[in-house]
């Protein structure tokens, strides 16, 4: 078994004995943990963990099971949003192999700890992965964006004409939305790596695109407590900078033909299971739009069609 430091040997073993012995995936390559965590950036055994990104990579999962065992690791690491992505094994390394990857397999490759091989075998397939030299798809720009809409809209609702944030979400959200700009900005400018949340904040400010928007110091603030800031002014900044990334990658023809992902479209009717995703996407663009185009104070219907719309996403993401 392979750690790095801020992971804890108990939790990890729990873990990995926990997913081991569940029925949720057979004939299991490896097991390992992505994002903060799994780049050591963040510990495992923080209380103050938003979430925590497990990879399986196996023959086959089962997925009724499979959200069972992570309802049992919500309860672990205490708390709301644990997830395990899954990769058949073949898919897995073909994809891998080749020259142009998205940014989810970069950040995979180079910043997962890996917390169990089933044999010497995969141990060795994946450290191959490790030496190859990557370019990153120019289309995970987008995706950055569009995988983190919730992080706009989940925290958010409307009453009595008022937006209404809910603090204890808000913040950690709004920091991982402005963290997919930067993103997004530095895939594009071909300045993108594996790198904390502030070293990726001081080469976005060295972009292009950084020089050429307007940035309030409010956003400097995400990821801070509240205090005097107002949610209001950052989730309208943030929500501006958002459209003005989203906009600047996107095709003018897009909008003409009123499809948004166009790109990520074209993929879903070829891959027939992306359809959900993207139809999510479509529906939370339309929110956004309709959020960030009203007048305010909002008007009674168009408040209701907006709830609406937030708990219809709210449910598919968390399904």
């Amino acid at each position: 078994m392979e750690s790095k430091n801020l992971l804890g040997l108990n939790i990890t073993t729990s873990v990995q004995q926990l997913i081991l012995n569940s029925k949720a995936f057979e004939h299991i390559e490896f097991i390992g943990i992505t994002g903060s965590v799994g780049a050591g950036f963040k510990s495992i055994e923080s209380n103050d963990l938003n979430d925590v990104d497990y990879f399986v990579v196996s023959k086959s999962y089962h997925s009724d099971d499979k959200q069972r065992l992570e309802d049992e690791l919500n309860l672990i690491h205490k708390t709301k949003f644990t997830d395990i992505q899954w990769f058949n094994t073949a898919h897995f390394f073909n994809r891998c192999n080749a020259l142009n990857i998205d940014q989810y397999l970069f950040d995979l490759i180079y910043g997962a700890s890996i917390i169990y091989y089933t044999n010497d075998d995969a141990r060795t397939r994946f450290d191959v992965l490790k030496h190859k030299t990557y370019n990153i798809t120019s289309h995970s720009a987008t995706g950055a964006l569009l995988t983190r809409l919730w992080c706009l809209l989940g925290p958010v609702s409307i009453a009595n004409g008022q937006l209404v944030f809910h603090p204890e979400l808000a913040m950690p959200q709004f920091k991982k939305m402005y963290a997919s700009i930067i993103d997004a900005t530095l895939i594009v400018e071909k300045k993108y790596d594996l790198l904390s949340f502030e070293d990726k904040k001081k080469r976005y400010e060295t972009t292009l695109f950084y020089n050429d928007s307007f940035h309030s110091e409010d956003l400097n603030h995400l990821g801070q407590s509240t205090g005097a800031i107002s949610l209001h002014v950052i989730y309208e900044n943030l929500m501006n900078l958002f459209f003005s990334r989203y906009l600047s990658l996107a095709n003018p023809l897009i909008f003409k033909l009123n499809y948004p992902n166009k790109k990520e479209l074209l993929w879903s009717f070829i891959h027939r299971s992306h359809w959900i995703r993207i139809n999510a996407f479509m529906f939370q663009y339309k929110t956004l739009r309709m959020i960030k185009n009203a007048t305010h104070p909002f008007d009674t219907v168009l408040a209701k069609k907006i709830n609406v719309r937030l708990s219809k996403i709210y449910d598919e993401v968390m399904k």
